[in-house]
């Protein structure tokens, strides 16, 4: 195992938000020993972050103005300053930075004086344009990506896709640049008792219910979803659309177009669902969703919600973007589809339904990948890489 690390992790969104990612990495650090200084924007009492404390995270919160357009710029400022400040009397052996304008900031103030960690969850230019995010923000992204990538001490990236874009589009070091996909904390995220999961939320005790539990963005794929359902329904008519994920104006969106095509009585729409409750929403299903339609489906993905299901043997039928369809493949844990392709996404779900010895041997798969990439096994990847950068940096 080694010392215990001291490591300074940074992140930037809203106050009161915290994605799941940073939760999982921050948790298992601390569970592991590692001292952790989270860097965020302050936050009210009783959030997030005040959770990570009680476990013994030490907090930095930096507190700016939440104007629109300048709350961003004006923390990274006062992010520069704190680490500058901070490194005057003491050296940690890694400062982390989950990739938004954070990471130029970071190498900006720290490079040189103790290792910079670039952790890559997407092509987030890609998504700009897909999201339709004035141009302008997009460019500015990859600015600071031109200037943070080159400089950092190593790069995260989470799927082998990300890895290459960053390779091919910017001046790196390739041995600089390692995936680590995204885990799942498995003792959380594992088989419950079906019956009071959907007590819990309402659902029928009876019949199949497949769902989908996850972010409502344009690349979501739920179109795909709604587009299938008469297919799928003309074969299991009993059967019932769950889906998990609030965000807005998707989220009003998928409602009105499953309205327009008269399917209201077969999906279920529970808005964001809490992150403590997500494992009880996965085991009510008998079969999890995740029609992904990515903006880069070269890229890839390593969506923690789909190792979530796997966590809790419940079978996935995915869209074949790489890093999902692929792992459905060699996990055995579900059947992949075209994605985008409404009639082949119909054609997976029912060749999964109708073999249900076959359902229950690929939740028993899947439960086995997902152990084999816990946030145990990840976080202690990272925790290898740290002290491999701060024994170099002492030599």
């Amino acid at each position: 195992m080694g010392d215990p690390l001291t490591i300074w992790y940074v992140f930037y969104e809203s106050p009161g938000i915290m994605p799941a990612h940073v939760h999982e990495v921050v948790s298992h650090f601390l569970a592991a020993g590692q001292r952790v200084v989270l860097f965020a924007r302050a936050h009210a009492p009783g959030g997030p972050l005040d959770a990570l404390a009680e476990k013994g995270a030490e907090l930095v919160c930096l507190d700016v103005p939440d104007v629109r357009g300048l709350a961003e710029p004006l923390f990274l400022a006062a992010l520069a300053r704190e680490l500058g400040r901070r490194l005057r009397g003491e050296r940690p052996d890694a400062v982390y930075a989950r990739h938004s304008g954070a990471s130029a900031a970071v190498v900006a103030a720290v490079r040189g004086r103790a290792p910079v960690i670039l952790e890559v969850n997407d092509v987030v230019t890609a998504k700009a344009r897909f999201a339709g995010v004035y141009r302008i923000k997009a460019a500015w992204i990859r600015v600071y990506e031109t200037f943070a990538f080159p400089r950092a001490d190593l790069v995260l990236p989470v799927t082998p896709g990300i890895r290459q874009w960053i390779v091919d589009a910017f001046p790196v070091d390739p041995d600089r640049v390692r995936v680590v996909e995204n885990g799942v904390d498995d003792r959380r995220f594992s088989p419950m008792d079906q019956a009071a999961c959907r007590e819990k939320f309402g659902l029928p005790a009876e019949g199949t219910i497949a769902g989908f539990l996850g972010s409502f963005y344009a690349w979501a794929g739920l179109e795909t979803l709604v587009d299938a359902a008469p297919d799928i329904l003309r074969e299991f008519p009993d059967i019932l659309f769950a889906l998990g994920g609030g965000e807005e104006p998707y989220f009003s969106r998928i409602c009105g177009l499953v309205e327009a095509r008269g399917l209201s009585g077969s999906f279920a729409f529970f808005g964001r669902v809490p992150y403590e409750d997500a494992p009880a929403f996965i085991n009510a299903m008998d079969l999890c969703l995740d029609p992904a339609n990515f903006p880069d489906p070269g890229t890839g993905i390593a969506a923690q919600k789909d190792m979530a299901c796997l966590a809790c043997a419940k079978p996935l039928v995915g869209s074949d973007i790489r890093g999902l369809g692929d792992m459905l493949e060699q996990a055995g844990a579900g059947v992949s589809f075209a994605m985008g392709d409404p009639a082949d996404l119909a054609r997976a779900v029912k060749q999964v339904l109708a073999d249900p010895a076959a359902m229950r041997e690929m939740g028993r798969r899947g439960r086995k990948a997902a152990e084999a990439r816990s946030w145990r096994v990840q976080t202690d990847r990272i925790a290898d890489m740290i002290r491999e950068l701060a024994g170099k940096a002492r030599a």
